[in-house]
């Protein structure tokens, strides 16, 4: 047996399975779009995005609890036996008591607002003093008494803590933190599709490419026996034989790595999408059909930006931070309005009638010497606003350098496209001129063979130059935050 006929046949076993198994995977196939709504439906880090948003949510409900009115009740007993210091004393005293509370801060004024209803009731053991010599006594007074007071009470400030400057902060500031935190979770969301999209892509392009490398290394193996024919009728030397046998070499290596990168990949997207039946699978995705560029005015898409969002945000917080600390240097000055109506008899029927006023107007005032930590904390605050906004500049600057470099290197894209699709023809034409020589013998086989493999080049730079169109225009959706409302949106 020849050692072409070896050659052959070793070819044809290696290559057999794997061409079974790659018609098989190309029999059911999946496409990017439903990859990433697979994906968007399913991988974990997308919940763990629209939980974050959950907890923030969460937290900003239970901050606004500080506005809850608060009911509080203090029921109590007391007794005791005075030291004996004056004949009008209590030999003892038992007092019970029940104190029923209402309030709750208003956030829009700063102020405290409460009402109460207390009653007591006062038994004292207190004996009659007797008058010496005539046997009269003199009444010490009731020994059981009934009190009730209906109380109410606001207090206001006035400079610190104004308009609820310091009360409400800590809620606004986490209103403004959802909001970031929404944001934030659709840009991680965007990110995740953005690697599976341009991994899939890379996937795409390993099937094209072994597609190209199987047909190449069927030319090389074509190649070989034609000039292991030449060489047995003398017309070459041993050593283009061995230069062919070397093409081969080469053309199967080349397969196999193109093989194991492909193997590779559907492995790394199918754990990551979850879904072991993509092992199965082929990608299915026409390179050679390419999007439009997303129209870009003039920086017109950088304010919806949710980078650039999440910046303002950001510095919305700062000036909210700012707003209480400028406050907070303020001294304490409030205003509290009292008052209340009460009673107090023997009988209990009567304490109800709660007939006596009372009403109180106080001012309270406290001014730390200094105010050294307000004061270092409003510079603080106004320092982080400089360092937030340079910030800001900054990304601005580099997001539309981002975007106008991406527009630029895909518009760009169109021209080497066009030439691609012209070497192609031109191979083809080429190819077809090779073989009507060869078969008028005007021309060895060789250059036909050549000529396909020319062909076959010309097709791989063109599904190189076509995948990496595909990759920009996913990365400009991202940066102009459209691919996640592609695939969200069906």
């Amino acid at each position: 047996m020849s050692r072409l006929t070896l050659l052959t046949l070793y070819l044809l076993a290696s290559l057999s399975p794997s061409h079974a198994a790659e018609r098989d995977a190309s029999s059911r196939q999946i496409s990017l779009q439903s990859l990433l709504q697979h994906i968007h439906k399913t991988h974990p880090l997308i919940q763990r995005e629209r939980l974050g948003v959950e907890i923030q949510e969460r937290n900003y409900a239970a901050l606004g609890a500080d506005q809850d009115w608060v009911l509080q009740s203090q029921p109590g007993f007391r007794y005791e036996e005075p030291i004996p210091l004056s004949p009008f004393q209590a030999n003892s005293q038992q007092n019970t008591s029940v104190d029923l509370s209402l309030g709750r801060s208003i956030w829009n004024t700063g102020g405290r607002f409460a009402t109460s209803w207390s009653y007591t009731q006062t038994n004292r053991d207190i004996d009659d003093i007797v008058i010496p010599g005539g046997g009269n006594s003199i009444d010490t007074g009731p020994t059981d008494l009934h009190e009730q007071r209906l109380f109410a009470s606001y207090t206001h400030p006035l400079l610190k803590n104004k308009g609820g400057a310091q009360d409400s902060l800590a809620w606004q500031l986490q209103e403004l933190k959802v909001a970031i935190s929404r944001l934030q979770s659709d840009e991680g969301q965007e990110s995740l599709l953005e690697n599976i999209a341009l991994r899939f892509l890379d996937w795409t392009l390993l099937t094209e490419q072994r597609r190209i490398a199987i047909e190449r290394l069927d030319l090389a193996t074509k190649q070989l026996a034609h000039q292991k024919k030449k060489q047995t009728l003398n017309l070459i030397e041993q050593v283009d034989v061995m230069r062919a046998e070397g093409s081969v070499l080469a053309s199967e290596l080349t397969l196999a790595l193109i093989r194991n990168g492909w193997s590779a990949t559907q492995r790394e997207l199918a754990t990551l999408a979850g879904d072991p039946s993509i092992l199965n699978k082929a990608p299915v995705h026409d390179l050679y059909t390419y999007p439009d560029i997303p129209k870009l005015g003039n920086q017109s898409t950088l304010p919806h930006s949710r980078i650039l969002q999440t910046h303002d945000l950001t510095e919305q917080q700062l000036a909210r931070q700012l707003y209480s600390a400028e406050n907070r240097t303020h001294p304490q000055l409030d205003i509290d309005f009292q008052g209340g109506i009460r009673s107090g008899t023997e009988a209990f029927s009567d304490s109800t009638q709660l007939e006596l006023p009372e009403a109180a107007l106080l001012l309270t005032f406290r001014y730390p010497l200094g105010n050294r930590k307000a004061a270092e904390n409003l510079e603080r605050t106004k320092i982080e606003i400089r360092h937030a906004s340079a910030s800001r500049d900054e990304t601005t600057r580099k997001l539309s350098a981002s975007i106008q470099g991406l527009a630029i290197r895909l518009e760009g894209m169109k021209p080497i496209l066009a030439l691609n699709v012209r070497q192609i023809a031109l191979a083809k034409k080429q190819t077809t001129e090779e073989q009507r020589l060869h078969e008028q013998g005007r021309n060895d086989l060789l250059f036909v063979i050549q000529s396909e493999d020319q062909l076959r080049n010309s097709q791989l730079v063109h599904a190189q130059n076509a995948t990496r169109y595909h990759q920009l225009h996913i990365q400009l959706l991202a940066l102009v935050d459209e691919l996640l409302d592609s695939v969200a949106t069906p």
